[in-house]
């Protein structure tokens, strides 16, 4: 009787195992689960039979260089039956904080139900951590069963974990919670898709309270008008019609705080055209992450979870694949591997977008500050940019893990890009020098210099209305004088009303092109004072070109994006026709705004330090 007891048992406990947990990492990773690397990641891991918490082995994870993460995955999972995921972990560092780790990440771009927690102390004991399922009835279908991150910013170290399942904690270990999501207001046109943004659940885990990145698909969301917004079963809203309302959520059945108010206007203009194709190149002279034109680069994610209210989808425009990102706030670009870009010289990107905004980009390398390039798109239009290599501030340019595109303003704006890729620059034929524009009554006159000039067809003079479309106005046939000074002049007999853009597309005898600076000179029908200044963007120094000043007291000055006032350089009516030199080698590179006050009249336009 006493072995049919002890047999009995056995098979209870057995079977009661076996429904109280589901094992992703044991002795090894379980049956059909394995690793994926995040992008831009350098991973080693090892299955280590010395250390362990249980069993004979564990997961190492040595952090030495850029960064360590990744995810285990599997085919789809029901853990629905569970409230926690928990884990052991230890290392040989101790008391450092854990950069994050989570479930929800696949590794593969779709993170609907993400959660994650920062900053987790570990130590050389190992400790069991524990991850709290907000509403396990959603996760009938997890592929991400548990994912990690660290940087190698504490040097290099090991991290063991062990014993990763899901499992039914004991009352007690998890108690009550709260939930929250930012309390803003959102801008939204007819039929685009929006969310919360910072939505965070805290848990009592063992009395303590443990902060979680929670996706918004986990909540409930409530809109106080139906006809102006709703929610899908993921927490995605879409605007459907005209007006303003009210969203409040909850995480399970608590409250979260917060309150976000989405005020709906008709529908946003879109691109009537695809943004201009990437000319032809050699195939060495290209890393292309997203142009179609040449060999993209494969493994690219293009929407990792970082805790973005961004949407992301790949849209046709006029049959050309395009990436539209709306509600934009911030977006990353990670890379399956570092780009060395080491050896090209410029980043090209087209931008559309319905809004007045500012667009920042930033490359990121490991262990290097964030620096962002600050871009001001014309609204409903395609602007090309060209970003030489050597003004963004990041390097070492061999190591380039992660884009980073942020919005100002913060949230609510729609941006579409394409033909992304850095390229390496042709070198100009000709040795190319002073290319600049000025005033001659109703007319422009461009003048440029050639220091030297080899296998040069000549220069097709060009204009633009926006900055980034550009028709030819005139060709000029080349010297090709090897090392004497050539002086070249065209006028413009007929330029536009506003702004007029200029630059010189040189071509080869053998049918290469590259391009000059642009240069720019405003016109105007109302009988104002007129002004113009070059080069844009520029680097030591604005040359301002005065045409007419009325003023015995006029100035010219120089503000920065916040406002602040950085040259004032006076200027009075024994001014007119000249040309003034404001130095700017010392300020700081971005934006700015230069400003002609000549009695009542006030000119302003924008000039790019970098």
């Amino acid at each position: 009787m006493k072995k049919n007891s002890t047999l009995l048992f056995a098979l209870f406990f057995l079977f009661f195992s076996s429904q109280a947990q589901l094992v992703v990492f044991g002795d090894d990773y379980a049956p059909g689960v394995g690793f994926v690397a995040f992008g831009g990641s350098v991973n080693n891991l090892s299955i280590d039979n010395a250390v362990k918490h249980s069993g004979t082995s564990s997961l190492k994870i040595p952090v030495t260089t850029g960064y360590t993460g990744g995810a285990l995955v599997s085919a789809a999972m029901d853990v629905s039956a569970y409230n926690v995921l928990s884990f052991w972990a230890k290392n040989d560092m101790p008391a450092f904080k854990f950069d994050g780790a989570g479930l929800g990440n696949p590794a593969d771009g779709t993170t609907v139900f993400a959660l994650e927690v920062n900053g987790i102390t570990l130590s050389a004991v190992w400790t069991k951590y524990y991850i709290p399922l907000p509403v396990p009835s959603k996760l009938t279908a997890l592929t991400g069963l548990f994912h990690f991150a660290e940087g190698s910013g504490e040097g290099a170290y090991n991290i063991w974990i062990d014993d990763i399942q899901f499992e039914t904690a004991a009352p007690g270990v998890i108690g009550t919670h709260t939930a929250s999501f930012a309390t803003e207001t959102q801008a939204k046109a007819v039929g685009e898709t929006f969310g919360a943004n910072g939505t965070t659940s805290i848990y009592k885990i063992n009395g303590v309270d443990q902060q979680m990145q929670t996706a918004k698909s986990y909540f409930t969301w409530l809109s106080s008008n139906t006809t102006v917004a709703t929610f899908d079963n993921l927490g995605v809203g879409t605007a459907n019609a005209g007006g303003q309302t009210k969203v409040t959520g909850k995480l399970g059945l608590v409250d979260a705080g917060g309150e976000l108010t989405v005020n709906v206007t008709a529908p946003l203009a879109t691109p009537a055209a695809a943004a201009p194709a990437p000319p032809a190149r050699n195939a060495s002279d290209v890393i292309s992450l997203f142009t179609g034109v040449y060999a993209d680069l494969a493994g690219t994610d293009w929407n990792p979870n970082w805790g973005q209210s961004t949407a992301v989808s790949e849209v046709n425009i006029v049959g050309n694949p395009t990436k539209k990102y709306t509600n934009l706030n911030y977006q990353g670009v990670q890379f399956q591997n570092p780009i060395d870009a080491s050896a090209m010289t410029k980043l090209h990107f087209d931008v559309w977008t319905p809004h007045t905004m500012t667009l920042k980009f930033f490359p990121i390398v490991p262990g290097q500050p964030e620096t962002a390039k600050l871009l001001n798109p014309t609204p409903n239009q395609w602007v090309s940019y060209d970003i030489d290599l050597a003004t963004i501030g990041t390097s070492p340019l061999n190591n380039i893990i992660q884009f980073k595109f942020e919005s100002d303003p913060f949230g609510g704006t729609t941006v579409y890009l394409d033909n992304i890729y850095f390229f390496k620059g042709n070198a100009l034929p000709v040795t190319l020098s002073d290319f600049n524009v000025t005033k001659r009554g109703n007319t422009s006159v461009l003048n440029w210099n050639t220091l030297s000039e080899v296998n040069s067809k000549g220069f097709y003079v060009e204009r633009s209305s926006n900055g980034s479309e550009f028709t030819a106005l005139q060709f000029v046939n080349a010297s090709n004088r090897l090392t004497s000074v050539k002086q070249y002049s065209i006028v413009d007999q007929t330029p536009l009303n506003g702004t007029n853009y200029y630059r010189l597309k040189q071509v080869d005898n053998d049918g290469k092109v590259s391009y000059s600076n642009i240069v720019s000179l405003k016109f105007s029908t109302f009988g104002l004072s007129a002004f113009s200044f070059y080069p844009n963007p520029a680097k030591t120094k604005i040359t301002v070109l005065l045409q007419t000043i009325n003023s015995r007291s006029a100035s010219v000055q120089l503000t920065n994006a916040e406002g602040r006032m950085v040259r004032n350089v006076i200027i009075n009516n024994q001014s007119s026709g000249s040309n003034i030199n404001i130095d700017i080698a010392n300020l700081a590179k971005g934006l700015y705004f230069l400003t002609l006050k000549d009695g009542p009249v006030v000119q302003t336009t924008k000039v790019i330090i970098n």
